[in-house]
């Protein structure tokens, strides 16, 4: 049996930012939760020089971008010749995704 990942089919790129925090982040200013004084002070600056944002992991809306995932061509190949050349069956497809998200397909 040969199993595929669907997130190795599928190029999560356009989506990730719901997830991974920017590469310029800084713990102290990219809060996961608010801080009143920061929002009520725009103009405050960070001990590393940036202005403070407010940044937290989106899961639901990363989930829900899904279906605008393009495939990754060379997986896609490799996982069109293999199909051509074993039994029915003998592929299959896994996806680790959260209930909610299945449920709704």
């Amino acid at each position: 049996m040969i199993v595929f990942d669907l997130s190795t089919l599928a190029d999560d790129s356009h989506r990730r930012h719901f997830i991974q925090a920017p590469e310029d982040y800084c713990e102290r200013c990219y809060i996961y939760l608010v801080d009143p004084e920061s929002i009520k002070n725009p103009l405050h600056v960070c001990s590393c020089g940036r202005q403070p944002g407010i940044w937290r992991q989106n899961f639901q809306a990363y989930y829900d971008a899904m279906d605008k995932d393009e495939p990754i061509k060379a997986v896609l190949d490799v996982f069109t010749r293999l199909s051509q050349d074993v039994p029915f069956n003998y592929i299959q497809i896994w996806s680790p995704q959260p209930e909610f998200f299945c449920e709704k397909a």
